[in-house]
């Protein structure tokens, strides 16, 4: 049966709910078991692009400067709603560097544009793919032991040549920030005719502050 984890950030998720202006937050665990299915819900501030990417698979460093050694599990990132409505998911399709052990692709990103709001995202290994919304669970939700026709002595966490993969997985999610408010253009006289009736009004003889 899947088990579902608690994601833990690297930068406090309390900004998010608070409604504060917001940039890329890091995501970092491990699983116990193939099947596993890490989930996060977060909160789009405004309406923007999202952008989320995992780096376990290949290494890197991440939003949070820390260095994500390579040799993870093939990833797979999946969005959701906040009811649960599947919108996107993404398997080896990201933009980072190759796995330096197989020379794959073996990360996920996801790239579009939502409105504010809540959302939460899934991890995942390959080929745990979401079978629809998430009522509806994942591929493997009851088979613990998957990914062993591969052939790794470990069983659970491996690839396709026969080699081990760590339980470790890394994500980056990035929320469009919002904007200070700039005056419309037409309101830009008014704003520089209030400013000068002001400073008139300061060096008139007598007047007081």
């Amino acid at each position: 049966m899947t088990r579902f984890l608690t994601l833990r950030a690297v930068v406090a998720t309390a900004l998010l709910a608070a409604g504060a202006p917001a940039a890329t937050i890091s995501f970092t665990g491990a699983f116990d078991f193939d099947n596993d299915v890490a989930l996060q819900s977060f909160t789009v501030p405004v309406d923007g692009v999202v952008h989320l990417i995992s780096l376990g698979g290949s290494g890197g460093v991440n939003a949070d400067a820390a260095t994500i050694p390579s040799g993870g599990f093939d990833t797979v990132l999946t969005l959701y709603s906040a009811a649960g409505d599947f919108i996107d998911f993404n398997d080896d399709g990201a933009t980072v560097a190759l796995d330096p052990l197989t020379g794959l692709p073996v990360d996920a990103e996801l790239e579009l544009f939502l409105v504010a709001g809540d959302y939460q995202f899934a991890v995942t290994q390959y080929d745990n793919y979401p079978v629809g919304d998430l009522i509806s669970g994942f591929l493997y939700d009851f088979d613990s032991n998957f990914t062993a026709f591969s052939g790794c002595p470990a069983g659970e966490f491996c690839d396709f040549d026969g080699n081990d993969r760590s339980r470790e997985w890394a994500v980056d999610l990035t929320l469009p920030e919002a904007m200070t408010a700039i005056p419309e253009p037409g309101a830009l006289p008014l704003l520089a005719a209030g400013l000068a009736a002001t400073a008139w009004l300061r060096r008139r003889p007598g007047h007081s502050r």
